[in-house]
């Protein structure tokens, strides 16, 4: 006979995935661009009391960089997604009068 028990690991991965799939179908619902699987899983280990990418990174077991990138498209696509007027990069380089 065999052992229908599961690990902690397997546990843990099948939490991500009910985490991640619903996150998702809750932003079809709404309408919302779905986001990436990294995107999914720095939902996952943001907190109140905020955190470094380097934190996030080291939660989320991935590099600097991948969590780096997965903030960016988020931040692009709250720009874009913002009503009202944006403000020009190139306008806090010079003095206004």
């Amino acid at each position: 006979m065999q052992s229908t028990r599961r690990n902690l690991p397997q546990l843990l991965g099948d939490a991500r995935r009910w985490f991640e799939e619903g996150l998702l179908a809750a932003l079809e619902a709404a309408g919302a661009t779905p986001v990436s699987p990294t995107q999914a899983q720095l939902f996952a280990v943001l907190d109140d009391q905020g955190a470094t990418v380097s934190e996030l990174a080291r939660r989320m077991g991935v590099k600097r960089q991948t969590v780096h990138q997965a903030v960016h498209g988020l931040r692009r696509r709250a720009a874009q997604a913002s009503p009202g007027p944006r403000l020009r990069p190139t306008a806090l380089d010079s003095p206004h009068p």
